[in-house]
C-alpha cells in the first residue's frame, strides 16, 4: 500500500491545512468507497500509518474517510526561514525615506520581511517606532495606492505628524473628524468604524492598519 494506491481508493477532496495538537498538518476528506473499505480490511496497519483512515461525525453518526498528511518539505522550510527572518535584527536593503532621516536596522528588517506578505504583525515593543515601519511599508511599495488607519482617537494626530515627516510618495492624508476626508490615506479611530462603515465598504483600499490591533471594537 502506498500514497498512490490511496489516492486513487477515493474522490478525495483538495488538502486543507488544520491545526492540530501535534502541529499543522493536511486534512483531505472523501465519501466511503467499496475500494476503500476492500482495501481497509486487508491493509489496515498500512493505511493508517500513511495517515488515512475512517471517521464517524457525533452529531449526525454519519462515516467519511479522512487522509491527514504532513506539511510539504517545501512549505517547512518555507516557514522556518520565515520565523528566522521575523527575528532579524538588520536588514541590507535600500529603502525610499526622505531626506535627513533613515530606518534603524531593526526596522529596515520589518520593513524588507513585510513587504514579502500579503498582511503582517508588527509586534515591536512600545516606543520602537512600528508607525514608522508602517509608513516605509507604504513608501517601499508602488503598488499602495490608499490606506486606511484606525488607530485610538488619541493616535490621530500622532499618525498625521509622522506621515508628514516620513511619507516620501505623493498621498494626501486626511484625519476622519466627523467628516470623512477625501484623501488617499484616511486615519479614523476604532470608534467611528461604524458610523463611517458605508463609506469604508465603498473603497478598495491599498492597505489596511489596525494600530494597537487587540483593542475591543
Amino acid at each position: 500500500m502506498d500514497i498512490e494506491t490511496i489516492e486513487k481508493l477515493a474522490a478525495w477532496s483538495s488538502p486543507k491545512e488544520v491545526q492540530t495538537k501535534n502541529g499543522p498538518r493536511m486534512l483531505r476528506k472523501a465519501a466511503p468507497t467499496e475500494e476503500f473499505k476492500s482495501a481497509w480490511s486487508s491493509h489496515k496497519a498500512e493505511m493508517k500509518a500513511l495517515g488515512a483512515t475512517w471517521s464517524k461525525d457525533d452529531r449526525t453518526g454519519e462515516w467519511s474517510l479522512v487522509w491527514w498528511m504532513p506539511l510539504s518539505a517545501e512549505v517547512v522550510q518555507a516557514r522556518q526561514e520565515s520565523v528566522i527572518a521575523s527575528k532579524a535584527a538588520a536588514a541590507d536593503v535600500d529603502l525610499p525615506h526622505p531626506p535627513g532621516y533613515d530606518y534603524m536596522p531593526f526596522q529596515k528588517a520589518g520593513i524588507q520581511y513585510a513587504l514579502k506578505r500579503r498582511g503582517v504583525l508588527i509586534g515591536d515593543e512600545m516606543g520602537l517606532g512600528k508607525s514608522i515601519e508602517t509608513i516605509g511599508i507604504i513608501n517601499a511599495d508602488p503598488e499602495i495606492d490608499s490606506a486606511l488607519i484606525i488607530c485610538p482617537k488619541s493616535l490621530k494626530l500622532n499618525w498625521k505628524r509622522e506621515l508628514e515627516r516620513w511619507l516620501v510618495r505623493p498621498l494626501t492624508v486626511g484625519i476622519a473628524n466627523g467628516v470623512w476626508p477625501d484623501t488617499d490615506i484616511v486615519i479614523t479611530n476604532y470608534e467611528s468604524i461604524k458610523k463611517h462603515k458605508a463609506t469604508i465598504q465603498e473603497r478598495e483600499w491599498g492597505v489596511l492598519v489596525l494600530d494597537e490591533a487587540d483593542r475591543p471594537v
